[in-house]
């Protein structure tokens, strides 16, 4: 039984060897940063990061992710374009992390302080 047991526990809870759902939108589905087709979701078999993509502080897509950051950790990454462009990606890896609200990347914003600070 106990073996059992681990096996459900070790399934459901290993985000990296099942897939990942994620909160999806392109971007011609986008308009002022809301997705016009409401908290669309997608199962994501063989992916295992979600991902939010920004442009100037509005979101312009999420969806799931093969490739996830280059250190392997959750958080966001910018890039200045040019003197009115900033790109921002941030990468998740739990169900449903890349919320079509400003909460995630404000928590990491906040994650990134803390690390900062120390």
């Amino acid at each position: 039984k106990m073996r059992v047991f681990l096996f459900i526990l070790f399934a459901v809870y290993s985000p990296h060897s099942h897939g990942i759902t994620c909160y999806s939108c392109d971007q011609e589905n986008i308009v002022n940063g809301s997705c016009t087709e409401g908290e669309k979701t997608s199962w994501c078999p063989q992916d295992r990061w979600c991902v939010k993509t920004w442009e100037n502080y509005e979101g312009i897509s999420w969806n799931c992710s093969h490739k996830g950051p280059v250190d392997d950790y959750e958080g966001c990454t910018s890039e200045t374009k040019d003197t009115s462009t900033e790109d921002t990606e941030c990468y998740c890896s739990s169900e449903l992390c890349n919320t079509s609200g400003v909460e995630f990347i404000s928590f990491s914003l906040f994650v990134l302080v803390l690390v900062l600070d120390l």
